[in-house]
Order: C-alpha cells, then sequence, then structure tokens
C-alpha cells in the first residue's frame, strides 16, 4: 500500500501520539485508537472487560499478581485482597492490569500490574506490582 505524503505524516503523528500514551504510562493508559498502518498484534490495547473470556483471564492474572506481591517477604506486615479489575491493557501474552485491592486494615488502593501468561501451558510471570502512578491527560 503507497501512502501520499500528507497521509504518512498523518500515520506518523497519530503512531507518535499513540507511543506517548504508551511511553508514559508503561503500557497501562493507552488511547481508544488503533494507530492505522499498525500491526494490530505489535501494540498494546485497551482489553474488553464486557468480554467474559477475556475478563476471566484478566482475572486470573490480576489474582496471581496479588498472590505474588503477597509472598514477598516485604509485604509480611500488608496483605492484598482483589477488589475489581478497573481496566487492563495488553499485547497477548503480556498483560496491564490497573485494579483496586483492600489490604488487612480495609484500605483499598489502585495498583497497577504487569502480568505475562500463556494460555497453552498456563506459564505466569509478574513483572511490575506498584501503585497506580497519576499520568497526564492528553489532548
Amino acid at each position: 500500500m503507497t501512502y501520499s505524503d500528507s497521509e504518512d505524516e498523518e500515520l506518523n503523528d497519530e503512531l507518535r501520539r499513540y507511543n506517548e500514551y504508551v511511553a508514559e504510562s508503561d503500557g497501562f493508559d493507552v488511547p481508544d485508537f488503533v494507530p492505522k498502518g499498525s500491526f494490530i498484534g505489535g501494540i498494546i490495547r485497551r482489553l474488553d472487560l464486557s468480554h467474559p473470556h477475556e475478563l476471566e483471564n484478566i482475572i486470573i492474572c490480576a489474582k496471581f499478581a496479588i498472590k505474588h506481591y503477597n509472598h514477598l517477604p516485604e509485604n509480611n506486615e500488608k496483605k492484598l485482597k482483589l477488589v475489581k479489575v478497573v481496566k487492563a491493557t495488553g499485547n497477548y501474552p503480556n498483560y496491564y492490569i490497573t485494579l483496586k485491592a483492600r489490604d488487612d486494615s480495609g484500605f483499598v488502593s489502585l495498583y497497577e500490574t504487569a502480568v505475562f501468561r500463556m494460555l497453552h501451558d498456563n506459564k505466569r510471570s509478574v513483572s511490575l506490582f506498584r501503585p497506580k502512578r497519576k499520568t497526564i491527560s492528553k489532548s
């Protein structure tokens, strides 16, 4: 497919804006649009929490991440329990999940976790679990 110079510039601008969102949020906050001309399997996209199968996979990953967090020695005093998945993004097999969790004292906070999960053999690992970072909204 061949694009004109103005179409190339528009595609590059859209991809640049998308990449800024991803870089700023580490993949947790991505725009609603898929950059034109991009390969769908190569980008982080918003996942549909209303789709039962997708939600089931995301909840499995969120619970696994909390279990991982709870088993770290530095977290012996503060155990978490999943309240709800707020949103998720990903590019299979990587999931970037924003979730609400309750600690032992009953306090609910937002967290972000990055989980790798292979569906065929259920291999999982957590590469990140942290309090939700604030991001700057872009216009």
